[in-house]
């Protein structure tokens, strides 16, 4: 997912306590999100093996018609990353359950066409993936076909026709079709919406922005170019990338992260160690460890120092974070505005 910060829209989908994102200081000191001691984390496993579970969503998505990917400069195969079940914004919060419905909370995204803006209900049917964004939010269906919902005014809620394997939403929206190429819709005033040409593995859509890792691992930015180097990804082969505001991170074939960009509050300077994936939000971000734990690094004092275990996959936004533990249910942290820490119940893995 993939947030933004000082963004004006988003007063429509964050209408309480955004500002307090920016001039908090943060605590360093970790802190369990389950209230007491850390537990006992699981043993460490191969980041290139895929999750056994994996099978729930039909195993990994089979991009461009290749069946096993191609060789990291490391040696692994690389793969598609398995669909994002849990998604998140500002106070926007959405997962796909293992019913394969959709269930948001918190803001919500609002219908901003009316004069008096109310929440809209997410489309029915089964999912196997969601993306939320700015105003609007996206969600992949079984038969891969996209719905989405929301803020419309630049087409960022009316998806392309056609079937995909992958979506990420910010401002605009871009998706992975079946053949691995890149498709972009909603506002094109920096060049977002033109991806280069080529096969595609992931793509994360970032403020006017996007990066996606390529099928030779090889990871490419688009859009906006705030002079900062979000861009300016680095060399080696990568088989995860998340783009936030005005930095991205990403994880090496070697399960190792780097982050470029802007480092203010040392966002882009993320912890060593080995990781399965990484979430960049507005200002902080969040990853995967391959022994199952979660760690945070950046600016808000409600996500620096909290830490998970036992942990499928995690999504940030500015000022929130949650996460699919290894039972399916969710867990949330941070700042709760309009509830968007408050998962419902049910799995979602």
């Amino acid at each position: 997912m993939k947030t933004i910060s000082l963004l004006p829209l988003a007063i429509l989908v964050c209408t309480t306590g955004c500002s307090a994102l920016f001039g908090v200081d943060f605590d360093p000191r970790a802190r369990s999100i389950d209230g007491g001691a850390p537990e006992e984390t699981a043993t460490e496993s191969d980041p290139s093996a895929p999750a056994e579970d994996d099978a729930r969503d039909g195993g990994r998505a089979a991009v461009g018609g290749a069946d096993g990917g191609e060789a990291g400069d490391d040696g692994s195969t690389l793969a598609a990353a398995p669909p994002e079940r849990v998604s998140l914004s500002y106070a926007l919060s959405c997962a796909v359950g293992t019913d394969r419905a959709l269930r948001c909370w918190g803001a919500s995204v609002v219908d901003v066409t009316s004069s008096k803006p109310s929440r809209l209900a997410v489309p029915s049917g089964a999912f196997v993936h969601v993306a939320a964004g700015l105003e609007h939010a996206c969600a992949l269906r079984e038969d891969g076909t996209v719905a989405c919902w929301g803020s419309d005014f630049a087409g960022q809620a009316s998806p392309p026709s056609g079937t995909f394997v992958q979506l990420s939403a910010g401002a605009h929206s871009c998706g992975i079709r079946t053949d691995g190429s890149l498709a972009c819709w909603g506002p094109n005033t920096t060049g977002a919406n033109a991806p280069p040409a080529g096969v595609f593995l992931q793509v994360s859509v970032g403020y006017e922005y996007a990066c996606a890792v390529r099928v030779d691992g090889v990871v490419l930015c688009w859009g906006k170019q705030f002079a900062r180097g979000e861009q300016a990804a680095p060399a080696g082969t990568f088989r995860h990338v998340s783009a936030g505001d005005a930095f991205a991170c990403g994880v090496r074939t070697d399960g190792t992260l780097v982050c470029w960009g802007d480092d203010t509050w040392g966002r882009a300077t993320p912890p060593a160690g080995t990781f399965r994936e990484v979430s960049a939000g507005g200002d902080v971000a969040c990853a995967v460890r391959t022994d199952d734990t979660v760690t945070c690094w950046g600016y808000s004092k409600a996500l620096v120092g909290v830490t998970a275990t036992k942990v499928r996959q995690v999504s940030v936004g500015p000022q929130h974070g949650c996460a699919i533990r290894e039972t399916g249910a969710i867990v949330c942290w941070g700042v709760d505005n309009q509830g968007c820490t408050n998962p419902p119940a049910g799995t979602f893995w």
